[in-house]
């Protein structure tokens, strides 16, 4: 049996909407960045032709798109790592969280989201198993930005931005997540 420590809940985890969000606002400063609308935009590109400015554009837009769809997955492993500890602490008297208090007595905290808790969400929710499995594809995605991306993904799909966010949103409106 494994001895469970109290996770401390920081609060900081950042939110699925506000992400949606910053990816507008950024999207829109990096378009006026690269726009001749901006008022540097002669001295910031000197030299440079239309084509590499827009060259220059599209790799910051990337970047950005990139960095944002590993902040949204983050988010929502969060929100299911949060889950977890949630139902357990609460004890609630669902399948899926008697089932979630029998992992922790023997593994604790340290429990894999793909491997366990979607898992358990399989089996114990009346959660779809194909939603589920996009899941756990989108964390295969995450896997592949967080660790430097330097091996070709073998992904069941090609995942950006707004692929990401209507997951999340549809994640969001289809599981039962406390808190």
């Amino acid at each position: 049996m494994a001895r469970q420590k109290k996770v401390s809940l920081s609060g900081r985890h950042p939110d699925i909407s506000r992400i949606s969000t910053q990816y507008e606002e950024t999207t829109n400063a990096i378009n006026l960045y690269f726009s001749t609308d901006n008022l540097n935009f002669n001295k910031l590109f000197l030299g440079w032709t239309i084509q590499e400015v827009q060259q220059r554009k599209n790799t910051v837009q990337q970047e950005n798109e990139l960095a944002l769809s590993l902040m949204l997955l983050s988010a929502l492993e969060a929100r299911f790592r949060i889950d977890y500890i949630a139902r357990n602490t609460l004890k609630l008297k669902d399948e899926l969280s008697r089932a979630f208090r029998e992992m922790a007595k023997a593994k604790g905290n340290r429990v894999s989201l793909e491997d366990e808790i979607l898992e358990y969400w399989k089996a114990y929710s009346e959660v779809n198993n194909h939603l589920i499995g996009q899941v756990k594809s989108a964390f295969l995605y995450r896997h592949w930005l967080a660790h430097g991306r330097y091996w070709v993904p073998k992904l069941a799909q090609p995942y950006d931005f707004y692929s990401l966010q209507t997951l999340c949103e549809l994640v969001m409106d289809t599981f039962d997540l406390q808190h």
